[in-house]
């Protein structure tokens, strides 16, 4: 696991290879990953058979169970057929589909307000997701007022709830790009986007945040509003983009989530030493949760 996570890590540092990651929850575990956690998981129920028949029933199931995943997962055909069964019966729900529905058969169609509550609601009783949350979300609509952005930006839009919340109150003739190149997020963002009536005040783009960067060069566009909450190992180097291709307006608002955790440890370094910020850290608490803390971080270019 270790080996996995360095190498994730210097695939992100990687200009050439940047195509290739997507969002957290999209990245695809390597077989050999799941085989280990299977290794694990076995080693433990063996050593645990000495304590009577149930744990010999869990050994021989997990060891049933963990080969079926993996051939699942690793055969192309068998992955195939399971999904299309999953989608006949039912078997399994993936959680943002499972708040997608939720939020479209509880709330009423055109209320943005009530259905960013909802998912508060749902993610609060337990069912947590990457969404920046009521709390911190506070931070970031403080300053889209203050600064009543032209054209505005998120890097990361997980399901769409940052999406919506910020469209609600972004000035009506403002430009609002949301980034995020994971299929599961930008499908429930589309339709939660449908069902709060925003569509039409947001541009999905469904692709990675350099590309985009790239693109808004190409066309002469600058950000005043910048949000970033996508892959943490991206924030600095994204940012270092931002500013070599000059697409950040003079007196732009960049607004950092999770920098505290699970943390952007670099990208808070050089947005707190370099001059051309001025950057103000809230330190308050990780989505969803009342004891785990986070520092979001609020940077004005000069």
């Amino acid at each position: 696991a270790r080996a996995w996570v360095e190498e994730v890590r210097s695939r992100c540092e990687s200009q050439e290879s940047r195509d290739e990651v997507g969002r957290d929850a999209s990245m695809r575990v390597p077989s050999y990953t799941l085989a280990a956690v299977s290794v694990a998981w076995t080693t433990c129920a063996v050593v645990a058979t000495a304590s009577g028949k149930f744990a010999t029933v869990v050994l021989v199931s997990g060891i049933v169970l963990n080969g079926i995943g993996l051939v699942i997962y690793s055969v192309p055909v068998a992955n195939a057929i399971f999904w299309l069964v999953n989608a006949l019966s039912g078997l399994i729900t993936p959680l943002p589909f499972r708040l997608m529905n939720h939020v479209l058969t509880t709330v009423p169609a055109n209320d943005a307000t009530k259905l960013v509550d909802a998912i508060d609601a749902y993610c609060w009783s337990g069912n947590v997701c990457m969404n920046v949350g009521d709390v911190k979300g506070k931070i970031v609509d403080n300053e889209i007022v203050k600064k009543q952005p032209r054209v505005l930006a998120e890097l990361g839009a997980h399901l769409g709830y940052s999406t919506i919340r910020f469209a609600a109150i972004a000035p009506s003739s403002a430009k609002f790009y949301s980034v995020d190149p994971e299929p599961m997020g930008h499908a429930c963002k589309t339709a939660l986007l449908a069902h709060a009536g925003l569509t039409s005040k947001v541009v999905s783009v469904y692709d990675y945040s350099h590309n985009f960067f790239k693109a808004l060069a190409d066309r002469g566009e600058r950000l005043d509003f910048l949000f970033i909450d996508h892959m943490k190992q991206l924030y600095l180097s994204d940012l270092l983009l931002a500013l070599s291709l000059g697409i950040l307006e003079p007196g732009a608002v960049i607004v950092a989530d999770n920098v505290g955790m699970p943390g952007a440890p670099d990208y808070m370094a050089f947005v707190e030493r370099d001059p051309r910020f001025e950057t103000t850290a809230h330190r308050t608490l990780v989505e969803y949760s009342e004891s785990i803390a986070d520092i979001v971080l609020v940077s004005v270019f000069k």
